[in-house]
């Protein structure tokens, strides 16, 4: 599985550019899925759906996009296209309204983190934080000097694995609860990349090591086998002057029952012979 951290091919790169630039273009608002399409078709002659199929997909869905998830592939053409942070990572420098949307979630990990380590429970009694949308998104976009909505944070916070905990949205307003948010990893994050840094541990899950692939027992007496057939159809003649390899290869095997253990003493003479025509054949 690849990391967030590997570098994207360009035609993605351009898809999330697109993306970006439709947001900066409609007043922070993210663009429609027939509206990125056609850009990409029209201006770059490019197929939206085939990159958007291609595009790398973490644990919980998470990928430079949030859209076309592997329950639904295919957008519908009034689907927004928002960009995780991941995917923000990639065009934020070349879109200031992206990267004030990034400043800003950075500022509310660093809030929140603060704020949570200031919950005093008892001895026995748990102390729950739950904060307001409105007043934490005051106090994210004094601290970032940004100027977002509390809709607009609303949508970050809720589309990265990181933050997503608590936060919930009831008659248009929303809060995070903060009482059991796991934020102690992200506490000290300065960047975006040390932000996907800390990311990539929870979402990147390694692929489990391939087991090396080891021979049956019976493998090599087998080949011998297929060897020898193989070789007195071809000149007529035989490569081995032995019936057939796999019968005494089964002495080497364990004998499950007393009929086994029988039937593989009646092979002895078979694998004297054999034994005695390898010697000649490797002479």
């Amino acid at each position: 599985m690849p990391s967030l951290l590997d570098p994207l091919p360009d035609d993605m790169l351009r898809f999330l550019r697109t993306a970006a630039d439709g947001y900066a273009a409609a007043d922070s608002r993210w663009p429609c899925w027939q509206w990125v399409r056609q850009q990409l078709w029209s201006e770059h002659g490019l197929d939206a759906e085939e990159i958007l199929g291609g595009m790398p997909t973490w644990e919980y869905d998470y990928r430079p996009v949030r859209l076309g998830y592997r329950g639904h592939p295919i957008p519908k053409i009034a689907d927004d296209v928002p960009l995780s942070i991941h995917g923000m990572a990639y065009v934020g420098a070349a879109v200031p309204a992206v990267r004030q949307l990034a400043s800003a979630f950075l500022a509310a990990l660093t809030t929140a983190a603060v704020m949570q380590r200031g919950i005093k429970p008892e001895p026995t009694q748990p102390a729950e934080l739950k904060v307001p949308g409105d007043d934490f998104t005051r106090t994210v976009n004094m601290a970032a000097g940004t100027e977002l909505s509390a809709d607009q944070l609303f949508s970050v916070l809720s589309g990265e694995p990181a933050t997503w905990l608590g936060v919930g949205q009831q008659n248009g307003q929303w809060t995070w609860d903060l009482t059991n948010a796991q934020l102690t990893p992200y506490a000290e994050v300065k960047t975006v990349d040390d932000y996907l840094v800390r990311l990539d541990v929870l979402v990147a899950v390694p692929q489990q090591p391939a087991l090396a692939e080891y021979l049956p027992p019976m493998a090599l007496p087998e080949a011998f086998d297929h060897l020898g057939l193989a070789w007195r159809i071809a000149t007529g003649e035989h490569l081995f002057h032995v019936p057939r390899a796999a019968i005494p290869a089964k002495l080497t095997q364990p004998a499950a029952s007393a009929e086994e253990f029988e039937s593989g003493a009646a092979l002895s003479p078979t694998c004297s012979i054999l034994s005695t025509s390898l010697r000649k054949a490797a002479v």
